[in-house]
């Protein structure tokens, strides 16, 4: 995620007592690029000492105008203290030179001479005041690595109109080891000094509205996020557009790498792997394929051509023994009951996990309903509007009419739909007080009991439920706080 501000974080004063020369040296080419094992540094910029310590090469990569540590780049030429003596650095090479000939386990302080110019990942360029300035750019970098793997390469991220972290924070290492930050500082100054720390789960971020929310995994965090990036990205997939970890494609197919994405201004974007697919999404940069590409099928390796979004949503569903690009029976069958925009033809068929149940009346189609089933309607089928009959020949055909009746943004998780399920699969999960519901004219409806959620029912009214939402899973008695609509169908599903 980008971060277009520097935050305020505590500044380190550099304790710099010595009266050696301040005047500037030329680094010395000749000399090898052994670089020591471990100094006593006591003074330094947390991204300076880990360059030190590892190397620049090993820590960076060279570029044409500067030294490039994660997501940013430190333009060539910059100046480097070592002791109080300021060296010129105009190639990687250059600061590896210094780091074996120059630096030794007795160095007591070092690191850049600032203010320093850089270039952020837009190619945009700044002024980096100081150590923790600089910090905090390397640190709000999304990790280029690491992605695909159960875990999640930490980054520092807090977007207050969106998503920001809850200390104290708990990490992993390389070697699995625990690392803790107890704020927002030693975070930064953890994640600035080492780039290979993931999150440890459960992890406590806050929303906009100051929410503290547990975060159960990699998944929930990773949509979390893309959503603050890419709000609204999806729904022209098939896909949940509040989970965006739907076009990686886990648990399913393999894209056949490099494929072209769109971003938002409509430039084609090349990425080489998962890692750059991820690292796309979360900085806001995928909108959308460039169409056709194949993926390679986790279950049998066989080849399949992706030509549009429907083929992305038919083989995706495909993995998992579903119908393609499918509509929930249960929202298909309930929208009939709290709105007016079409009526029920029967018979018509559900597909139940490869199962076909046939409904042929009302009553069957309110027990199916009613009876915690996880399953999607077989195209073509029938229904009738303002009297007229109405054949919809896929999915597809179906968003469009429900779009037609209500807007775009319909179909997934309604506030009728959340309130009936509450009430009526009470076996599964019941309503916690209060909660809100966006209506469709722009007003929102706060329910804060179960008259309040009957009385929304018997309105007829229509809207969207704002995640998160808790609800009590009744077979644990615990509290889950449901942060998308997929986690309201994985709690349904469980309730089979």
């Amino acid at each position: 995620m980008k971060s277009s501000r520097f935050l305020p974080i505590l500044a380190a004063m550099l304790m710099l007592v010595f009266f050696a020369s301040c005047e500037k040296d030329e680094i010395n080419n000749t000399v090898e690029t052994t670089i020591p094992t471990a100094t006593t540094t006591t003074v330094s910029s947390p991204v300076a000492a880990r360059l030190a310590t590892n190397g620049a090469q090993a820590q960076s990569s060279s570029s044409t105008g500067g030294l490039q540590i994660e997501c940013i780049s430190i333009d060539f030429p910059f100046d480097f203290d070592v002791d109080g003596v300021i060296y010129t650095i105009n190639s990687v090479d250059d600061l590896d030179t210094l780091f074996s000939s120059v630096v030794t386990p007795n160095t007591v302080s070092l690191d850049f001479v600032y203010p320093l110019n850089v270039t952020l990942e837009d190619g945009s360029g700044a002024v980096v005041a100081d150590g923790n300035e600089l910090s905090v750019l390397v640190s709000a970098c999304v990790p280029s690595s690491g992605w695909g793997t159960g875990q999640f390469p930490a980054f520092f991220f807090d977007a207050a109109p969106c998503l920001s972290l809850s200390y104290p924070v708990m990490l992993e290492d390389l070697d699995g080891n625990p690392v803790s930050a107890v704020d927002e500082p030693e975070f930064i100054n953890l994640l600035a000094a080492n780039p290979n720390l993931t999150f440890v789960f459960p992890l406590s971020v806050v929303d906009s509205a100051g929410t503290v929310i547990s975060v159960a995994d990699e998944q929930v965090l990773f949509d979390m996020l893309a959503m603050c990036a890419c709000p609204g990205t999806g729904s022209g997939h098939g896909g949940n557009p509040n989970e965006l970890s739907f076009f990686l494609g886990e648990g399913c197919f393999d894209y056949n790498y490099p494929i072209n994405l769109v971003d938002f201004d409509g430039n084609t974007i090349t990425v080489a792997d998962e890692n750059e697919f991820s690292v796309a999404i979360l900085n806001g940069e995928f909108a959308n394929f460039e169409y056709s590409f194949t993926v390679t099928l986790e279950s049998d390796g066989s080849q399949v051509v992706i030509n549009d979004e429907n083929d992305f949503t038919d083989v995706f569903m495909a993995c998992f023994g579903g119908p393609t690009y499918g509509v929930n029976a249960f929202s298909f069958i309930s929208s009939t009951l709290v709105d007016s925009c079409y009526d029920l033809v029967y018979p018509f068929d559900i597909d139940v996990n490869g199962t076909i149940t046939t409904i042929t009346n009302a009553t069957e189609a309110q027990a199916f309903a009613n009876g915690q089933q996880l399953g999607y309607v077989v195209f073509p089928l029938d229904v009738t509007q303002a009297g007229q009959l109405v054949t919809l020949v896929d999915a597809q055909a179906y968003h469009d009419m429900v779009s037609a009746c209500f807007g775009p943004g319909t179909g997934l998780v309604t506030g009728t739909l959340f309130i009936a399920a509450g009430l009526t699969w009470s076996n599964c999960y019941t309503l916690v007080y209060p909660f809100s519901i966006t209506n469709l004219d722009g007003t929102v409806s706060v329910i804060s009991d179960e008259v309040e959620a009957r009385s929304y029912l018997d309105a007829q009214m229509e809207g969207d439920v704002q995640f998160p939402v808790d609800v009590t899973q009744v077979a644990t008695g615990a509290t889950v706080t449901l942060v998308d609509e997929f986690a309201l169908f994985d709690l349904l599903d469980d309730c089979q």
